[in-house]
């Protein structure tokens, strides 16, 4: 028999949203000592929302924890840093649809 206090959820549901945001922000509370400014929260939400996995977020609140002097500029810095890595690996490849692909072809050059 199940636990009574889970809660399944979809995997990309609200409530999923939701559970891992808060999740993140304890998570963040207990790494770093201090709680989460109000836009870090909804920046965890954006990231999640966006399709960054839990353990991927956890990495950066890693990271931030392991600065010398651990706040919100370090992780904001870890986020920007990490957003423009990804959209660089992504710039790489062709779109699928052909409408984007004149699009793409004229950014390369």
């Amino acid at each position: 028999m199940a636990n009574r206090l889970y809660v399944a959820y979809k995997s990309d549901s609200p409530a999923q949203l939701v559970h891992d945001a808060k999740y993140l922000v304890r998570y963040f509370c207990e790494e770093c000592g201090f709680k989460p400014l109000p836009w870090m929260e909804r920046k965890f939400t954006d990231l999640l929302s966006r399709g960054y996995s839990l353990s991927d977020v956890e990495s950066m609140i890693e990271s931030t924890s392991m600065a010398p002097r651990p706040s919100w500029a370090y992780l904001a810095a870890i986020i920007r840093n990490n957003e423009q890595m990804v959209s660089d690996y992504l710039r790489r490849f062709p779109p699928a649809s052909p409408s984007e692909d004149e699009n793409h072809q004229q950014d390369q050059e």
